[in-house]
């Protein structure tokens, strides 16, 4: 009883480990890949994104920019799937980013009514979070 107790133990603490490692490669990865998109690379930030993507599905950070650089490459409307997809994982401080990046995505396209819901949407949380100066530089936005 003893022993299965510790290889249990063990067990647990492998996976804790592992699942930490994992999250700090995919946070490594999301920086190079920001760093290449901030140089001007958009197709090897997008395909790094990508591949990313398809190992960590559930990273808020790796959707983000994934979508944001579908954006700078002119695809807006996978981005936005992508973008849809961070606000689903985003924690509540994150989920404004998240909407504000839609919303610019439709205002790329020329889409004002579309990228006002997503800004409305993030003026209604900052102002719910008494945030006044975001909720303000959403509402200039807005305008």
């Amino acid at each position: 009883m003893k022993g299965t107790l510790c290889a249990a133990f063990a067990l647990a603490v492998l996976f804790q480990c592992a699942a930490a490692a994992a999250q700090t490669s995919a946070t490594s990865q999301v920086q190079e890949a920001d760093r290449l998109l901030s140089s001007g690379d958009i197709a090897g930030a997008t395909a790094a994104l990508r591949k990313l993507v398809a190992s960590a599905p559930s990273s808020f950070d790796a959707r983000l920019l994934f979508g944001r650089a579908l954006d700078l490459d002119g695809k807006h409307a996978e981005a936005r799937v992508q973008l849809e997809e961070a606000i689903r994982l985003a924690s509540d401080d994150q989920r404004t980013t998240a909407l504000t990046a839609i919303g610019v995505s439709y205002a790329f396209e020329s889409k004002p009514d579309e990228a006002a819901r997503y800004y409305q949407r993030a003026y209604d949380a900052d102002v719910l979070a008494d945030e006044l100066g975001a909720a303000a530089a959403r509402a200039n936005a807005l305008g």
